[in-house]
């Protein structure tokens, strides 16, 4: 059997873990971005000129709570059915 090399995720599996890990047990929870912007002067390999450039990191992943109302889509879960309390 071949190494594993890669695991990628959906966005939907990715909040499903975390509600799972941070034993969220109610409420519909969303997928959250954080980015941080940067302005730099980058000087491409093999060029004399800069060139005004934004860097854009991910800083956070996380997870906010939405209102029950709120439909569940690729990025929102329901906790008590992706990780309902233990019988």
């Amino acid at each position: 059997m071949p190494e594993i090399s890669q695991i990628t995720l959906t966005h939907r599996e990715l909040v499903e873990m975390m509600v799972k890990s941070q034993n969220i047990h109610e409420g519909k929870w969303r997928l959250i971005v954080v980015f941080g912007i940067q302005g730099v002067n980058f000087v491409p390999p093999g060029s004399n000129e800069a060139l005004p450039t934004a860097i854009i990191p991910v800083q956070k992943i996380g997870l906010q709570r939405v209102k029950n109302d709120e439909k569940e889509d690729n990025i929102t879960v329901d906790a008590a059915k992706v990780n309902p309390l233990p019988q």
